[in-house]
């Protein structure tokens, strides 16, 4: 988020927002190189996103050899975050901004923070991914004034991924 971004480099450590990993120009504009990260973070994007596969894919290439990814993730995956996931997703070429249009969903359907946390951890894998650690992390939201809940704080538990890229012919279960 800009708001991040701009509390990062208040302290001095070189930040760029990409809204689509895919392009580099937000990371060759802030001065940043293009890959080589030891740590890239998606943090509660991930239901916004039009192709996750493609993001994560995006996010993989910025990490040096050893990076890490962090993904952070509200689950179970609320109506309200999975229903106005275009909301915030960028509009493809040649479409109007705001114009209704399907999202390729997360495939998280579980209704219990444990079990979606197991299905995120499959699109994560599916993805080439490794997860190597899962954090449950409560927060307060403030609420979406789109959606008629802004100043009404309500609860999430985000699920954190750390992962790195998946090493060719490493197991899943190993």
């Amino acid at each position: 988020s800009e708001w991040l971004a701009w509390r990062l480099r208040a302290r001095g450590i070189p930040t760029a927002v990409a809204h689509d990993p895919a392009d580099a120009h937000a990371l060759a504009g802030a001065g940043l190189p293009t890959c080589g990260y030891d740590a890239v973070f998606a943090l509660t994007v991930l239901a916004r996103v039009p192709d996750v596969d493609a993001f994560l894919a995006a996010l993989s290439s910025l990490l040096a050899p050893g990076g890490r990814l962090v993904v952070a993730l509200p689950l179970p995956l609320r109506h309200a975050v999975s229903h106005h996931a275009a909301i915030n997703a960028p509009a493809p070429a040649g479409e109007a901004a705001g114009a209704p249009r399907d999202v390729v969903p997360l495939p998280i359907r579980a209704s219990s923070w444990e079990e979606a946390a197991g299905e995120a951890c499959i699109a994560l894998e599916r993805s080439g991914l490794r997860v190597l650690r899962l954090v449950r992390a409560p927060y307060l939201s403030q609420g979406l004034s789109l959606l008629g809940t802004a100043n009404r704080p309500f609860v999430l538990d985000d699920a954190v991924f750390v992962c790195k890229r998946a090493e060719r012919g490493e197991r899943e279960d190993g």
